[in-house]
């Protein structure tokens, strides 16, 4: 077993990221919230999960966060093209036209 300081940093699991944020949104924290919430849908294997954070960071217009959620989203789930729609949006907000319409046109499929 290694030393604690050789060990590294613990990271939180999703459910412990998860109680943090439902605790600041009840606190009405929502940037805590936001940041929780996207932290655990970086480490959930749960594509609600990264759907959820989505849905919150966008909704509430944290891009940054929004951006890190739904693209944890696209890779949980690669079938679903709502994810690269949002996705999309998102670049357009900061005038990536190029790099949006390459992901619009993954969400239109084949």
């Amino acid at each position: 077993m290694l030393p604690v300081a050789l060990a590294g940093p613990v990271v939180p699991d999703a459910s412990e990221l998860l109680r943090t944020a439902e605790l600041a949104l009840e606190q009405r924290d929502l940037y805590t919230a936001a940041q929780a919430l996207t932290n655990a849908a970086e480490v959930a294997t749960d594509a609600a999960v990264a759907e959820r954070a989505t849905q919150l960071t966008f909704g509430l217009g944290f891009d940054a966060l929004a951006e890190r959620a739904v693209g944890r989203w696209v890779e949980l789930a690669p079938g679903n093209a709502l994810p690269r729609v949002l996705l999309s949006r998102l670049k357009l907000r900061r005038h990536a036209i190029d790099d949006a319409t390459a992901d619009l046109l993954l969400a239109l499929g084949p």
